[in-house]
């Protein structure tokens, strides 16, 4: 901390003093950077635009020698060996060609020499169609295309050609072209290129085609070039200071000449500029440093002293004082301090004791809530109520070492509270004569019972008549928890014991919990009891209704039963003496609990032992038997249902098309005669006032009329 202190003060000092010089100095250096490469930039611009006037002055003076053949000697209308004399004169003349060829108007060759080769007349072909005839006559302009690099030598040259236009009509008779060797370019980039400077031309393809080192050429060399002046990347991929200018040729092909300085080389003055600023910062930056230094030691020193005294009095050494040699406003921050430090003595003398009183007040209440989680977990077990709250009162009794515990239920009418259980031996007395407290009348039972709140009483005051009970005569506490379903009160549990002011508030909140447990406890007892009750009773309903569905339905089925002795299966006559005969194994064969038939076995072999699987083959059969035989009857129940509900629903059909009463009484006893076979249907009317029933069904009257 005390280092941590100087050397935030010292840091502090230094940005200040140092900060402004270092802004001045990055500013300085970097508008001395921009001022370089803008001049850089500039000076290879210009270096690139006077190359590229020195080539175009060069292939305009080639194109001008080229013209003065055309123009002069009017080459065109000269004899065959003029033509071939006059471009031989023009090859020896200037060494910038390496091939002339003069043709006609429709591309024909007239005549051609070379530097490499003697061309006869019948090696000479046509320039139809090609770019070096057909746009120079197309455009009456000179024509100059992209460079080529010759096959076998692999050196660059560009064709030029012109039109031979006729002076009187002007339309263009023939074409004069040549090869036009890039070997001077050559020489204009190399003579430009000194030092670290290089000077190139790249085409429009950005292939290199003019270069100091023709080996670049040569290889094919590709460059991006920038579209003006930039500090990029160079043709070697070093960072370099490219000068760009455009060469155009009568408007058709560019070229671009490219001046090119390492930026190493540009800003060598830049560099030793900064060199130096960086020298005079540095040695300005270790003024600076030492004079806060000094300064930050002085300031700290009776810090640092406030800054022991606090780590022994954090060490636990509350002795410790700060030693005030000043009046200033460190002077009076230590004297206030050693007033903290003798206050603090005081208050932690304090807080251990408080700090004792609280963890033993937290460990009683850890022990109380580990005692409501066995007890929750032990009687989480027992699912019958009579044995449950016995369980309940005997685990909280043990657990907590209580004297009496009891458990209260309301009755039915919620009118008085019933002891079910208790654990002491005056709580047995109590359950044999049937003990019971009126509900808000008798007791603190009586009061949670109630109101739904837990209470304490004891043995001193106005509550001390609560504890007139000649079976719990050593009771001198007692507290009282209202058991719920809900918001609904079913009981209370009654806890007792023979401390003096055994029971807090704070208790209450712990006792509570056990509390909830014990009412869930009761409640899934009790919803238990009430599920098993409403299942017996369900199973003794569904009993009652399959037998008489059964009895019902026997009377109406012929097959009795069937017997099968190994052979076939034979309809039994008499059931009953049939299998009696044969029996020696018998299963019942039950649905729902009820018995509606009986499979009986009997071995050739009646020493035979039943095997465990046959046994469960024998069992498993009857049982499917019997949900087969069940879903038969059913499907015959509800096949007669459909069979009465379509004949009810054609004779309704057939009766509400007949709008007369004598075709209805007819319809109605002929569909009935012919649904119930063999039986006479009658329908006869009466008079409701004179005939409350039928007494003779042959009587006829005025008043009655008969259908058979």
């Amino acid at each position: 901390m005390r280092r941590s202190l100087r050397t935030r003060l010292t840091i502090l000092f230094l940005v200040i003093a140092i900060l402004p010089l270092l802004l001045v100095a990055f500013f300085g250096i970097r508008l001395s950077v921009n001022v370089q490469n803008t001049q850089s930039i500039a000076q290879q611009n210009e270096i690139a635009k006077r190359v590229a006037l020195s080539v175009l002055e060069y292939i305009q003076g080639a194109e001008d020698e080229l013209r003065l053949i055309i123009d002069v000697h009017n080459i065109q209308q000269l004899p065959h060996e003029e033509i071939n004399s006059t471009l031989l004169n023009m090859l020896s003349f200037s060494d910038v060609y390496n091939e002339i060829t003069l043709t006609d108007q429709n591309g024909k060759e007239l005549a051609k020499v070379s530097r490499d080769a003697v061309i006869e007349l019948d090696q000479l072909s046509t320039l139809s169609g090609k770019p070096e005839f057909e746009l120079p006559k197309a455009t009456n302009r000179t024509y100059f295309s992209d460079v080529i690099f010759d096959p076998q030598t692999g050196e660059p040259y560009v064709i030029v050609s012109l039109p031979i236009p006729d002076l009187r009509t002007g339309q263009v008779t023939g074409v004069l072209s040549a090869n036009l060797k890039f070997k001077t370019v050559l020489e204009l980039m190399s003579n430009a290129s000194k030092g670290e400077l290089s000077v190139y031309m790249v085409s429009r393809s950005k292939r290199v085609v003019a270069h100091p080192n023709p080996s670049v050429v040569l290889q094919g060399t590709k460059f991006d070039y920038p579209t003006g002046g930039a500090i990029l990347p160079g043709i070697k991929g070093e960072s370099a200071v490219l000068g760009v200018a455009p060469l155009q040729l009568n408007g058709q092909n560019t070229y671009y000449v490219v001046a090119e300085l390492p930026v190493s080389v540009a800003q060598a003055s830049t560099r030793q500029f900064t060199v130096t600023i960086i020298v005079i910062l540095a040695l300005t930056v270790l003024a600076i440093s030492g004079l806060s230094l000094w300064q930050t030691r002085q300031f700290t020193r009776p810090i640092e002293e406030l800054a022991r005294t606090a780590n022994a009095v954090e060490s636990g050494d509350l002795n410790a004082r700060v030693e005030v040699k000043s009046s200033d406003e460190i002077g009076a921050l230590g004297g206030t301090f050693n007033q903290m430090t003798k206050q603090l003595q005081d208050v932690l003398s304090g807080l251990e004791r408080r700090v004792e009183e609280r963890t033993s007040e937290l460990e009683g209440r850890t022990k109380q809530l580990e005692a409501i989680a066995n007890v929750a977990r032990s009687v989480t077990t027992i699912q019958e109520l009579d044995r449950l709250l016995p369980a309940i009162t005997r685990l909280v009794s043990e657990r907590f070492g209580f004297y009496h515990v009891g458990i209260f239920l309301l009755d039915n009418n919620h009118e008085f509270a019933l002891l079910q259980a208790a654990n002491s031996e005056g709580g047995a007395r109590m359950l044999a004569r049937g003990h019971r407290l009126q509900v808000g009348q008798q007791g603190i039972v009586g009061y949670v019972t109630l109101h739904g709140t837990p209470r304490i009483a004891l043995d001193v005051g106005e509550e001390a008549v609560y504890f007139n009970n000649p079976d719990l005569p050593e009771t001198h506490s007692e507290v009282a928890l209202p058991l719920k379903s809900g918001s609904e009160i079913i009981g209370a549990l009654d806890i007792q014991s023979t401390e003096t002011n055994a029971f807090s508030q704070e208790d209450l909140e712990i006792f509570s919990i056990l509390a909830d447990q014990v009412s869930v406890a009761i409640q899934n007892a009790r919803s238990l009891d009430r599920a098993q009750r409403a299942l017996r009773e369900a199973e003794i309903a569904s009993r009652q209704l399959t037998g008489q569905a059964w009895k019902g339905y026997f009377d109406t089925i012929r097959a009795r039963g069937y017997r099968y002795d190994g052979i076939k299966p034979e309809l039994l006559k008499k059931p009953g003496k049939d299998l009696d005969k044969d029996e020696q194994f018998t299963v019942p064969v039950q649905l729902r609990g009820q018995t509606i038939g009986r499979l009986k076995l009997r071995a050739t072999d009646i020493t035979r032992q039943w095997t465990d699987d046959e046994l469960a083959i024998i069992n498993s059969t009857a049982e499917r038997v019997a949900i087969a035989m069940d879903s038969a009857r059913l499907l015959d129940e509800a096949q007669k249902r459909a069979t009465r509900e379509t004949f009810l629903s054609e004779l309704a059909t057939k009766l509400s098309t007949s709008f007369q009463l004598d075709s209805i009484l007819r319809d109605t006893v002929e569909e009935l005669g012919q649904t119930m076979k063999d039986s006479t249907v009658t329908f006869q009317l009466v008079n409701p006032s004179s005939h409350p029933a039928f007494e003779n069904d042959d009587e006829d009257s005025s008043d009655n009329r008969n259908a058979e």
